[in-house]
């Protein structure tokens, strides 16, 4: 199983989509619940909007697997298909720690603009760090004329992100 799911990472680096598949499926045709192979099958079909295969596989790995990675990824694609509502109410089903998850509270982020700085300073209070919403608040605060407080933002930025350069 290791062995084809590592043949299916060497055709995803070179991005050959449909040998990766291939391999990440004869992996999981031995262990049906594999989770990289079917991880990286969840990425493929995300990354190359076949949306509704990717939430398949997303539901199929929070049935066998429980985690904030699987959840995050049922989210990722019920958001990408525009179904709102469907991810508040997955949110809304989730264990009070899987609510407190700063990747699955951003994403929520995305989809309540009323709420949306109220969640994104949420995540703050639990990750000061957390790149993307300091990025949102930075940006918030930025159009509102607030520049005193973009820096604020700006500086737990992540080195890598280019907003870290300015």
């Amino acid at each position: 199983v290791e062995i084809l799911s590592q043949l299916g990472d060497l055709y995803l680096l070179i991005e050959n989509y449909d040998r990766a598949i291939d391999q990440y499926q004869k992996a999981l045709s031995i262990n049906n619940n594999h989770q990289h192979s079917l991880q990286q099958c969840f990425e493929i079909n995300y990354t190359t909007n076949q949306l509704n295969k990717a939430l398949k596989i997303a539901i199929e790995m929070c049935e066998n697997n429980k985690n904030f990675k699987n959840y995050h990824n049922y989210l990722r694609a019920l958001i990408a298909l525009d179904k709102k509502q469907d991810a508040i109410e997955l949110f809304n089903s989730l264990s009070e720690n899987f609510k407190l998850d700063c990747d699955i509270l951003y994403l929520i982020s995305t989809i309540s603009e009323s709420k949306r700085e109220i969640i994104l300073k949420r995540i703050l209070e639990i990750d000061v760090s957390h790149t993307m919403t300091n990025v949102d608040l930075a940006t918030i605060e930025f159009d509102r004329g607030n520049y005193s407080k973009v820096i604020s933002y700006c500086i737990n930025v992540n080195d890598e992100h280019p907003l870290a350069l300015y």
